[in-house]
This record gives structure tokens, sequence and C-alpha cells, in this order.
């Protein structure tokens, strides 16, 4: 069993744009970092450790990432348990009434899940609450974004 390293498709185009920023181009950063970052960008595949060490330090900061272990060349994920409570009711709620599941079909036939909730800028309390809501359910940090980073029209 080997550990892989799986950066989020987001922090991923973060990553990007700052190294297109500075002049990087697709080519440039797969040549510095020894592998084809566009498999990594578009594709979702995971990189060893020393790529992603290679990647960090061009990047120039840490990059916020996931170990996975492999088994025969097959990506384990973690899968997250959600015990049924009124936690889990709420989101269910929160879930149902603003937000959605989207799925990322991978070019070998697999698919990651995204859950998205929407809220309006001006509700900063009900979005605080959201966010600490689902860490204390998945014991992750989940990410926010502002429309106007948005790729929505």
């Amino acid at each position: 069993m080997s550990t892989r390293i799986k950066i989020s498709t987001d922090h991923l185009e973060q990553v990007y744009r700052q190294l297109s920023d500075e002049g990087y181009t697709l080519d440039e950063i797969s040549s510095e970092i020894d592998s084809e970052f566009r498999n990594f960008l578009y594709k979702q595949h995971s990189m060893d450790r020393e790529t992603f060490q290679k990647l960090e330090e061009l990047h120039g900061t840490e990059i916020d990432h996931n170990k996975i272990e492999y088994i025969d060349g097959k990506g384990r994920k973690d899968q997250i348990n959600i015990e049924k409570n009124l936690k889990s009711a709420e989101l269910t709620g929160l879930i149902l009434g603003d937000g959605y599941l989207q799925e990322r079909s991978g070019s070998q036939g697999t698919s990651s899940y995204r859950l998205v909730i929407t809220v309006h800028q001006n509700e900063n309390r009900l979005q605080k609450n959201a966010k600490n809501l689902l860490y204390s359910l998945t014991d992750r940090q989940p990410s926010i974004h502002d429309l106007k980073e948005s790729k929505a029209t």
C-alpha cells in the first residue's frame, strides 16, 4: 500500500492561477514537477509524495491536501459516516433548502461528489452556522467561495 496525495480541484485551480500569474505555463509547471500537471488539474488524478513536494516548493506555500491509500492501483478515499441526530437533521434541512450534490465524473469511470450550499452574502450567521455544522459532523473544513469568485453567471 502506498500513500498518494489528492488536492481538491479548487485548490489546484488556485495554485495554477498563482503560478500562471508568475508566468508559468502548464508545460513549464509539468517540467518543474516532473509530472503532467494537466492530469491533476483536469482529470483529478492523485500524485505521489515527491511530485507534491515539488509542486509545493514551486508554489512557495503549503497546499491543502488529503492523503489517500492506494491498494492495487485503486484509491481508497475516506468515507464520511454521519450518525442520525439533531445536527444531521439540521444539515439535511439546509441541503434540501439551499444545497445540492454535484457529481464530477472522472475519465476512468470514477465519480467524485461535492456538496454545494448557496446562501446570500448578507446571511453571515447562516453561512457561519453551516460551516460550523459541516465541520462538526465531518471533521473537515468546508471552503467558502464568494459569487464573484464563482464561474456561475
